[in-house]
């Protein structure tokens, strides 16, 4: 039996997102007769940035990555890595963290207003 650098793993997607990570989930690849080894999981912020690199053990099946911007695209992918070599990248998958904090976009709406007179006292009915 001649065993291979494993295929690409398949199924990565981003599961959940946070102000400052990514969760992210694969299925294992297939491998040969050689095990996976660790997982190689690449990531860039924006399209065109450099590959950042996270190890994580053969046996995994998600990771997150942290230490990431708010409200930032950010693209990832995922190697495979065995005795024999490292398979090609599986699929991209994007994802944008969120927003860090709470914040409220509120517009304001100038409505026009009846002309006061003198003496108009407005009651709880008219503000309503």
């Amino acid at each position: 039996m001649c065993a291979e650098p494993p295929e690409a793993p398949e199924d990565v997607e981003i599961q959940e997102v946070g102000s400052r990570w990514l969760n992210v989930a694969w299925g294992p690849p297939f491998s040969s007769h050689a095990p996976i080894s660790h997982y190689v999981l690449q990531f860039q912020a924006g399209a065109g940035g450099a590959w950042s690199n996270v190890t994580t053990g053969g046996s995994a099946r998600s990771a997150r990555l942290a230490g990431l911007r708010p409200s930032t695209s950010y693209v990832v992918r995922l190697l495979a890595v065995n005795e024999v070599g490292i398979s090609p990248a599986s699929k991209a998958v994007a994802a944008t963290t969120l927003q860090e904090g709470l914040s409220c976009l509120c517009d304001v709406v100038l409505l026009p207003c009846p002309t006061l007179q003198e003496g108009y006292t407005p009651s709880v009915s008219t503000l309503t």
